[in-house]
């Protein structure tokens, strides 16, 4: 049986806000930082934290697994075995997280002193063991919030992970001001704690749990173990992307670039958030269609698709055409390096967004296979061309090193799983969807050419505006009638195969 509609949609759109919310929060918190610390401050401290997210490899898809043998275990009203999972999966993590943290921590003391200034390498060890540890505190925390994922109660979990980051602002403002970047540590080490707390106390209001009894479970350690050893791979191709991108930026375009890439990111980050935490929302409820003789996944997946690109559209299209005026506003002034940076990171973010649904589909039946090669393809394409592309290009060549491995994964996944169920991109693209394309890539053209012949920022500015009002009335009236995703929820259809 299908998941209560009411339930679902309240954990999608509560997903969205959060992630929205999470946005602004961070928005503030980087103007802030800017001032306070300036820019290659902060590109320092976002190397630190893609070299210690290294860390995250423990992970190695138990989180995953929980949110889906949670949802499993929900449907066969089987309460006992959610204790158990809940327990085991903490101690995984425990054991798992200290254990690589402690062998990790050596290692990135040597990778910080080879791409970062040296005048800086004091301030990266002094906030690199807090980084290490917050680390290790979300990790456990990750079990509890994906109970509450698996068990339909993500609106709850939004709600913890909302209030955390408004705690991160208030607390990064108080400490720094205080501490200096050091401060900046504090907080987020304050922020991780409070997130596991409250996620621990739900789950143990929620589901009358007991973290002190002994609820060790080898079955359920051998499911998980079964399940999330292929993530292993997933998590190392993946988690590794994102610190070798860093240092590249950092050795072959510098602290400043790399600073600005992690605005762009961010700010891209909380787009995608918007879509993959929704997304994510739908696992039990791909779960119940899967194992529904009378749900149609494949259905499921060719209508969210129409709502993952109306999004990824509007909301990249908008950052896109709007990023001289977004510059100003955040940094304070136009920043060339920072609008380049984030246009062309925004094609990257688009691709991989179009990704999502077979990506969760994939995860929710279990077929890991096609994702470790998608991983594989875009972590092997990043580190090739971003060295060479960096070497001769510098900052720049290694933006597009990203744009090309990343289109390279998704584009594999998305062919791997339309294939596997028989769906061809012409019964997706309709005449309506190829006009809108060409629109939309016409009034993309016209954003790189305007300022050549617009030098004044005031009319610049007022036909950058124009273009955005363009690009949403031509998603709008495209889109408006493939966005009937709620009777999917209501209306069942015959299954197809998600593929082995």
């Amino acid at each position: 049986m299908l998941q209560n509609k009411k339930m679902v949609l309240l954990n999608v759109f509560s997903s969205a806000g959060q992630v929205v919310l999470v946005g602004l929060v961070y928005f503030f918190l980087y103007k802030f930082l800017l001032k306070s610390i300036g820019i290659e401050l902060l590109g320092v401290w976002s190397v630190v934290l893609s070299t210690s997210s290294i860390a995250s490899l423990a992970n190695a898809g138990v989180t995953t697994s929980v949110v889906r043998f949670a949802a499993i275990y929900v449907g066969d009203a089987d309460k006992t075995k959610l204790h158990r999972l809940t327990f085991t999966a903490t101690i995984i993590m425990v054991v798992l997280f200290v254990f690589i943290c402690a062998v990790l921590y050596p290692f990135a003391g040597y990778i910080l002193h080879n791409i970062i200034d040296a005048k800086y390498i004091g301030d990266a060890m002094a906030i690199l063991p807090f980084s290490i540890l917050c680390f290790i505190v979300n990790a456990v925390g990750g079990v509890y919030a994906s109970i509450l994922d698996g068990t339909q109660k993500n609106y709850i979990r939004n709600i913890i992970f909302s209030t955390s980051s408004v705690l991160l602002l208030i607390l990064s403002i108080l400490l720094v001001n205080r501490f200096g970047f050091k401060g900046l540590a504090y907080a987020q080490l304050a922020q991780s704690i409070y997130s596991l707390s409250i996620c621990l106390l739900v789950v143990a209001q929620r589901l009358q749990y007991n973290p002190f009894k002994w609820n060790w479970d080898k079955s359920i350690f051998k499911d998980i173990y079964a399940y999330s050893i292929k993530f292993q791979f997933i998590s190392f191709a993946s988690m590794l992307n994102e610190p070798l991108t860093k240092g590249l930026l950092a050795k072959y375009g510098g602290l400043a670039i790399t600073g600005y890439y992690e605005m762009a990111n961010r700010l891209l980050m909380q787009l995608k958030g918007v879509v993959a935490n929704a997304y994510q929302s739908l696992i039990p409820v791909i779960i119940s269609l899967a194992k529904d003789k009378e749900a149609s996944v494949s259905a499921f997946y060719s209508k969210t698709l129409y709502l993952v690109c109306f999004i990824s559209l509007s909301g990249i299209g908008m950052l896109a055409l709007a990023a001289g005026i977004i510059s100003n506003v955040w940094i304070g002034h136009y920043e060339p390096i920072f609008v380049t940076v984030l246009q062309l990171l925004g094609i990257s973010f688009f691709i991989n967004l179009l990704n999502i649904p077979a990506y969760f589909t994939f995860m929710s039946v279990g077929n890991l296979n096609t994702l470790i090669v998608s991983h594989i393809i875009m972590a092997v394409v990043n580190a090739l061309l971003g060295v060479i592309l960096g070497y001769y290009f510098s900052g720049i060549g290694i933006i597009i090193a990203i744009i090309i491995a990343t289109a390279a994964g998704s584009l594999y996944t998305i062919l791997v799983y339309q294939q596997l169920n028989k769906i061809g991109f012409t019964s997706l693209i309709d005449s309506n969807l190829k006009i809108a394309f060409s629109v939309l890539a016409t009034l993309l053209v016209a954003m790189y050419i305007i300022p050549v012949f617009i030098k004044d920022n005031f009319w610049n500015y007022t036909a950058n505006s124009l273009l955005v009002a363009g690009f949403m009335v031509t998603i709008y009236f495209t889109f408006l009638k493939q966005l009937d995703i709620v009777s999917l929820l209501k209306n069942k259809t015959q299954p197809v195969n998600a593929g082995n």
